[in-house]
């Protein structure tokens, strides 16, 4: 019975890719990368835009970033947005803020911007050049026109890179997955190897689009994020490791099997080895006048005297 090609979620599935046509890894990966452009858009349409149009909302009458400084007005709100996604916050005075309460935060200081979260601390000065309208009448417009393809393509942007990061991971992983197949005595070609590796890498995509599904709905923490990117990339260690031993087995020849009788070559027509045939015997040629101790009857000694 014939693997199914379309299914790369148990080892031999993957491992039928190296044998199949190179558009149906392709066709497989697409459908991969639609999820993972599926839950990034439901991530940022469920946490992080709602903050922003928060922020927006509240935007001071006046306000902007312009020759590399903050410029806001006093009374404005300090707080735009604070969500348990995303929170951005104005510190025109650039004093030590009181924490975080998201799990990505923005601040604004007089001279640059900080990121912070779980993963690290980056700031990010204002370029001089650089001027950028942080008031309600300027942005709100804006961000209205132009939300929904933002949205869909920050989805789309995902989605794309992430066709791209596995067919290069395939094409790094290829030529020592190849000699680990040489190793196990199995059949593989360069190309399958490639085939192979990027289907071992759509488990482990699958398993981190449900943890971001999950993390959009809250049902997990950013810790447990974080924990579940770790184990999608041991599934695809384990796939890359396992799959390889239910590729077809390489065909050794012995040179001690016996040779089948339809592929031996053909015999020399004389074995100057062999022994000599012993001659034909073929019995004794009559002499001319006939057999010995027989004489010939004369035909006309058996007719009648009187005839």
């Amino acid at each position: 019975m014939q693997t199914n090609v379309w299914q790369p979620f148990t080892f031999r599935g993957v491992a039928a890719f190296a044998s199949a046509a190179p558009g149906r890894a392709l066709v497989v990966a697409l459908v991969m990368a639609g999820v993972v452009a599926s839950v990034i858009f439901r991530l940022l349409s469920a946490a992080w835009f709602p903050a922003l149009d928060a922020a927006v909302a509240r935007l001071p009458a006046s306000g902007q970033i312009a020759q590399g400084r903050l410029h806001w007005p006093p009374e404005a709100p300090a707080t735009l947005a604070d969500s348990a996604w995303l929170s951005i916050v104005v510190n025109p005075t650039g004093q030590a803020f009181s924490g975080q309460s998201s799990d990505l935060q923005l601040e604004l200081e007089p001279a640059q911007a900080h990121l912070s979260s779980l993963l690290g601390y980056l700031a990010l000065p204002y370029p001089r050049s650089w001027v950028m309208a942080l008031n309600r009448p300027d942005v709100e417009p804006v961000w209205g026109a132009w939300r929904p393809y933002l949205l869909l393509g920050a989805s789309g942007a995902v989605g794309s890179g992430m066709l791209i990061v596995w067919a290069l991971l395939g094409a790094l992983v290829a030529g020592p997955v190849r000699l680990y197949s040489a190793v196990l005595q199995r059949e593989a070609t360069f190309g399958g190897c490639w085939r192979l590796a990027v289907a071992a890498l759509m488990p482990g995509a699958l398993l981190m689009s449900l943890a971001i599904l999950l993390y959009s709905l809250r049902r997990l923490t950013l810790v447990e994020l974080l924990l579940f990117g770790g184990l999608h990339l041991v599934c695809g260690v384990v796939y890359l490791s396992v799959a390889p031993w239910f590729l077809p087995r390489r065909s050794a020849v012995s040179p001690f099997a016996p040779t089948p009788a339809s592929a031996a070559p053909p015999l020399p027509p004389s074995n100057p080895f062999a022994s000599p045939e012993p001659p034909a015997t073929n019995p004794p040629s009559a002499p001319p006048g006939g057999a010995p101790g027989h004489e010939e009857e004369d035909p006309g000694a058996s007719a009648p005297a009187g005839s």
